[in-house]
């Protein structure tokens, strides 16, 4: 067994890993985290069980209308999708993912159909990569809640990707 100090240092070097992987932009995580509170110690990840539930339901919904022509209405609702997705990507600070919707958001204005899937496959399989890379973090958070509170360092720089991404 693990020492609670070798916890959480495990737990720094998993955080650390997420900014410095461009997984997620380091100033949103924190934002975040500032959210959390002794009330709601778990706040930070239910949001991202929500995102992660709610993505799914707009990748399905994204899905469905890049299966038919867009025009009309479902280029009205492909709009509304795609920046909803980056509204909820934003919120979460996931700066692979959120390049990846830009890059769907540029190429519907450019009405390029192909561009729009490969960017939407790279969105997904960010996505999943992002869930894979949480999931384990949160998990060692909530065994280390037996050993007490833990110091959620300040991450080390931030990366110039993140404020190019945010344009």
């Amino acid at each position: 067994m693990e020492s609670s100090n070798e916890m959480h240092n495990k737990i720094v070097m998993m955080k650390q890993s997420f900014f410095d992987e461009g997984f997620l932009i380091a100033t949103q995580f924190q934002q975040l985290e500032l959210l959390q509170d002794r009330d709601n110690v778990k706040f930070v990840r239910d949001v991202f069980c929500l995102f992660f539930t709610d993505t799914t339901r707009k990748f399905a919904e994204i899905e469905q209308i890049l299966r038919q022509e867009i025009d009309g209405k479902q280029r009205e609702d492909m709009n509304r999708f795609l920046h909803r997705l980056k509204g909820s990507v934003l919120s979460i600070g996931a700066l692979k993912i959120l390049n990846g919707v830009n890059k769907m958001i540029q190429f519907f204005e450019e009405d390029n159909a192909e561009g729009i899937m490969a960017a939407f496959e790279q969105v997904k399989m960010e996505s999943a990569n992002l869930r894979v890379k949480v999931e384990p973090y949160f998990q060692l958070l909530e065994q280390v809640g037996s050993f007490g509170e833990v110091v959620s360092p300040e991450p080390q720089f931030e990366s110039s990707a993140e404020s190019q991404a945010t344009k």
